[in-house]
């Protein structure tokens, strides 16, 4: 007989996942995770316990439980759905590479600094390898590992990423995007937290143009903007230039 058309297990646990994914966003955190565990039940069934979709099932469970509050489950999952991960990279798609920056970054939330970074590296690798040097997804590799060098410290370590993310979103939108604003207030907190103060306050007010241009003066990061120069104007004495930063920022709220 004729297999009749229909969905099969994976497509079933696709669709759980995706329905679950929405639950999580509208906060229904409890009915979103019994539908993360029968979708990775299903998928685990289907294609055993070592596949790249078990991965990004176990990877969406892990950011629920951050919700959540439980850290303990979340680190687990993690580290069970990175090791199946690293186990496909040399014959790896992109959704490897995004699935290892999603798992590198929840690790670094939960303070696993090393083991985050590390896959952090392993997705750049993954995407220059896989899309070239000028890949918009790129760009988000080298800003997020870059995060974590600063959040360490390691600020020279962290400028050049920012700059090779500055240019690639330059390339890839023009010197005017909000993209390119995001590359410019993160290289700035670098700056200032280097005590490089004279680049730092260039790079916030390109940074600032740039995000009131293309957001409008009203726009949650056009005050980050406002607020990182006022940090700055204060750590230089400049009270003046700090309270008129300020003040900006409240007459916006």
């Amino acid at each position: 007989m004729q297999k009749q058309p229909g969905f099969d297990q994976r497509d079933l646990a696709g669709m759980l996942n995706n329905l679950a994914l929405l639950y999580a966003k509208q906060g229904r955190l409890n009915e979103a995770e019994q539908l993360y565990l029968k979708s990775l039940a299903m998928v685990e069934k289907a294609l055993g316990p070592a596949h790249f979709d078990v991965a990004t099932s176990l990877n969406n469970l892990a950011g629920l439980y951050c919700k959540h509050g439980s850290y303990a489950k979340a680190e687990l999952l993690s580290r069970r759905s990175a090791a199946i991960l690293q186990a496909t990279v040399e014959n790896a798609r992109p959704e490897v590479a995004t699935a290892l920056a999603n798992l590198g970054t929840l690790l670094v939330d939960l303070g696993h600094y090393e083991d985050g970074e590390q896959l952090l590296r392993q997705s750049l690798e993954l995407r220059e390898r896989l899309m070239g040097a000028h890949d918009l997804s790129l760009a988000t590799s080298l800003n997020n590992l870059a995060g974590v060098y600063r959040k360490r410290g390691r600020y020279l370590a962290a400028e050049p990423l920012y700059l090779r993310a500055l240019g690639i979103w330059e390339t890839n939108h023009g010197q005017n995007h909000p993209d390119v604003a995001v590359a410019l207030n993160n290289l700035g907190v670098v700056l200032y937290e280097q005590a490089r103060y004279a680049e730092a306050e260039r790079v916030f007010q390109w940074a600032f143009g740039i995000r009131k241009s293309a957001l409008g003066p009203l726009h949650p990061a056009v005050a980050e903007c406002l607020n990182n120069l006022a940090a700055l104007y204060q750590v230089q004495k400049r009270y003046n230039e700090a309270g008129r930063m300020y003040r900006r920022i409240a007459s916006n709220l």
